[in-house]
């Protein structure tokens, strides 16, 4: 999910799976946040309807942000076709910092806390993760 050439598929796909699947997707622990994958969690949770989901989308968006603040976030790209590049399978066009990535999709995150469905809600906490220590 590092490269944003492939969110398209994977939003296809995306729909096509029950909510519980949906849910399962996220629990992975990533080492690495990318960007590609932060708009793709954006992209989910201002479509994502079942709640469950939605809570699911937002505590993975919260634990990139924690996971951000400890190595920052990844512009990459990813060799496409695999095989032609083992060696080199990522290129990293850039590392962003939290809080310089967070500006990229700040009014994005501000809509979302105020259309959140469901009590409690969850997403001004994300908010909060992702814009701590603001100046």
């Amino acid at each position: 999910m590092g490269d944003e050439r492939v969110t398209a598929s994977i939003k296809d796909v995306w729909v096509q799976m029950p909510p519980p699947a949906r849910i399962a997707v996220w629990k992975c622990e990533a080492k690495q946040v990318f960007r590609a994958q932060v708009l793709l969690l954006l992209d989910l949770l201002e479509r994502e309807i079942d709640e469950r989901v939605y809570g699911s989308l937002a505590v993975a968006l919260g634990d990139c942000a924690e996971q951000a603040e400890k190595s920052g976030i990844l512009d990459s790209e990813r060799s496409l076709a695999v095989w032609n590049s083992l060696d080199r399978p990522i290129l990293i066009r850039r590392r962003l910092c939290r809080l310089e990535f967070y500006s990229e999709f700040e009014s994005r995150l501000d809509q979302l806390v105020d259309k959140e469905p469901g009590d409690p809600k969850v997403m001004p906490l994300v908010r909060f993760l992702w814009s701590r220590h603001l100046s």
